[in-house]
């Protein structure tokens, strides 16, 4: 599959509704090189998704592709 990379502020989620699983959408940002990772964030919440396709999206599905880092969150 091609890689493609989607903006929140530029690409509305209906564009990333095709994809054959949200399990396949993580959160990404251009940090250290931006100055805050909120904008973002809170760009994210506009653009439709649900609460849970939201938790999944930053966090849940990082975790389930590295699973060596889910045991360091449950023990922070």
């Amino acid at each position: 599959m091609e890689k493609l990379q989607w903006y929140t502020r530029q690409v509305p989620a209906v564009v990333v509704r095709p994809v054959p699983s949200m399990s396949q959408v993580l959160f990404g940002t251009d940090y250290p090189f931006v100055p805050s990772i909120a904008p973002t964030l809170e760009g994210l919440k506009t653009v439709g998704f649900s609460e849970a396709e939201l938790h999944a999206i930053e966090r849940d599905n990082a975790l389930a592709l590295l699973p060596r880092f889910k045991a360091a969150v449950a023990a922070a």
